[in-house]
This record gives C-alpha cells, sequence and structure tokens, in this order.
C-alpha cells in the first residue's frame, strides 16, 4: 500500500489528549483482559506515549502498514486519459491501450469499496489519533505529494475482513462499466484489430490516440 500516511503520535501533546487516546485503543481489549492486567497495560502505554514516543510511533506505522497491506487493495486509476507522461510511463511507450470506466458503476461493484480522486498538496497530511475515523481513513488513503498532480490519480480502495490471496484481489467486472477503449498511438497493428475486434461484439466505443505533431498533446479520433 503506498504512499499510507501514517497516524501522529505527536500531536499528542497534552496529559489530557494522551489519556483519551490510550482510553480509547483500550476499549478495544477491556473485555478481553483481567481488570488489572488492563490497568498495568493502560500505565505502560501512557508512559511510553510520554517517554518512549519514537519507538512507539514506528511500532505504530509498522503495524498500521501491515493491516493496509493484509486488508486493503488499491486500484489506481485516472481522470486524464490524454497526459503523454501517463501513456509512456503505463502503457508501454503508447503501444498499449486505455480503458475508461464508468464512475457511478465502480463506486458501487463492492459494498466494501470507497473511491474517489487524490487530493494532492504540498503540505503533509497530519493525522490526528483523535480526529474521527472517516477523517483519518480518507487522510491516510486518499492524500498524495504535489509532485505526482500530474497523474490526476482516482484511486478505488477494497477492504477485507480478512487477509486476501491473489484471486481474491481481482476485480471482475463485466463489460457494461467500460465506457470506451483508447488504442495507443504506436500500438501496433494486431494490437489494434483485436482490440476492435472485441469491442464490436461488447458494443464498446474504441478511439484511436494520436500524438499531435510539434505539440506535446495527445488527441483521440473514433474508430467505433
Amino acid at each position: 500500500y503506498d504512499h499510507l500516511v501514517p497516524m501522529n503520535l505527536q500531536l499528542l501533546d497534552t496529559d489530557a489528549k494522551r489519556r483519551e487516546y490510550a482510553g480509547s485503543i483500550g476499549k478495544r481489549f477491556i473485555d478481553q483482559l483481567p481488570i488489572e492486567i488492563y490497568q498495568r497495560k493502560q500505565e505502560q502505554f501512557l508512559f511510553d506515549l510520554e517517554n518512549n514516543l519514537p519507538s512507539l510511533q514506528k511500532r505504530s506505522d509498522q503495524l498500521e502498514s501491515e493491516m493496509y497491506n493484509n486488508h486493503y487493495g488499491v486500484l489506481s486509476l485516472s481522470f486524464n486519459c490524454l497526459s503523454k507522461v501517463m501513456w509512456s510511463q503505463y502503457s508501454d511507450k503508447h503501444q498499449g491501450y486505455c480503458i475508461g470506466f464508468y464512475e457511478n458503476l465502480l463506486q458501487n461493484v463492492h459494498e466494501q469499496i470507497m473511491g474517489g480522486p487524490i487530493a494532492y498538496s504540498d503540505e503533509y497530511p497530519q493525522v490526528h489519533p483523535l480526529e474521527d475515523l472517516e477523517s483519518q481513513v480518507w487522510k491516510k488513503r486518499m492524500r498524495k505529494a504535489k509532485e505526482w498532480e500530474y497523474e490526476a490519480e482516482y484511486r478505488i480502495v477494497r477492504g477485507f475482513n480478512n487477509p486476501p490471496s491473489d484471486n481474491d484481489r481481482i476485480l471482475v467486472l463485466p463489460p457494461y462499466y467500460i465506457s470506451e477503449v483508447i488504442i495507443g498511438a504506436k500500438a501496433c497493428d494486431q494490437t489494434k484489430s483485436e482490440i476492435l475486434a472485441v469491442c464490436r461484439e461488447k458494443g464498446i466505443r474504441v478511439f484511436q490516440a494520436r500524438l499531435m505533431p510539434f505539440q506535446y498533446e495527445i488527441s483521440k479520433e473514433l474508430l467505433s
């Protein structure tokens, strides 16, 4: 799970905030432990928050990363289908193809899916341990540095109750989710003919990408 923004424990800068956070964490385990063990662990956690914060932050980051890698999958798309940089990086230097999807259908493909445009910023997001869960989720999953803005990323995130297998991570979509297919400007004739044949059978629009002469631009032309 790349570009995960971790929770910043340094923002727990008062005793009251540390105790509130320790209490919220402890609620997960209060029914699983004898009260005296629970209380000892609470006091140790509070001590570490105040005195061993760097090591606690490192452990928190590690656990959070493991949790996201084991329980979430990400599909990264883009709003910009005519970016020369994107075609060069992600489509074998204009020799591949680009598939367009209907956003409203992607949003409802599975009950455990969330999605939307990535927010780009020069300022690193601050995820406060005490802020509401929804706000934390969007900051952690849907933020990237400004230098990535050219990607115009649209990210789909799916949660899994149990660690998924490679097959579980495959998102199978029916043809009617596809709005169009764009053939790369340097795609070979075989690639072009195969895409046209499949898309005509499925009733999907096909476009041909064109490198505009003497310009840093790409256009697309409807084929069928």
